[in-house]
């Protein structure tokens, strides 16, 4: 193998907590998903609290908790769009006033998130569960 080949292929193993939702959201019902940037934050939140000791990828999560007020996350705004930068959402536009993802988007993450599905084959319906809860319109 190349040394070039070999990058590809370490490149394509390393997952990130963007990897989960995009397969999460890739595995949902949902095709039209909420822009309020709040409910995805609650989304995360909610995942990372109930599943962060079960997926590692999560634990790079931050959380700024100062109750009363809701949890914080820069994360959150920014897997939105690195998950449109990727292709795998679309965001809104004045004709088009909620974020979707396509099945194409979808069976685009399926195919190329494969492992990390078997890897969490028994979480991800926890994952879907709560993020068809947040963002569902």
């Amino acid at each position: 193998m190349t040394p070039t080949a070999e990058l590809v292929r370490q490149a394509s193993e390393f997952t990130t907590y963007d990897d989960v939702f995009a397969l999460a959201l890739a595995n949902s019902r949902l095709v039209r998903l909420s822009p309020d940037s709040n409910r995805w934050t609650a989304a995360f939140y909610e995942v990372w609290k109930e599943l962060g000791d079960q997926i590692p990828e999560l634990r790079k999560l931050a959380f700024d908790e100062r109750p009363p007020l809701p949890p914080q996350c820069e994360e959150a705004s920014q897997l939105i769009m690195t998950l449109a930068m990727s292709r795998y959402l679309s965001l809104p536009n004045p004709t088009f006033p909620h974020i979707a993802m396509t099945r194409a988007q979808k069976s685009r993450v399926k195919r190329e998130r494969a492992n990390l599905l078997e890897q969490y084959q028994h979480q991800m319906p926890a994952v879907v569960r709560i993020l068809e809860k947040h963002l569902a319109l």
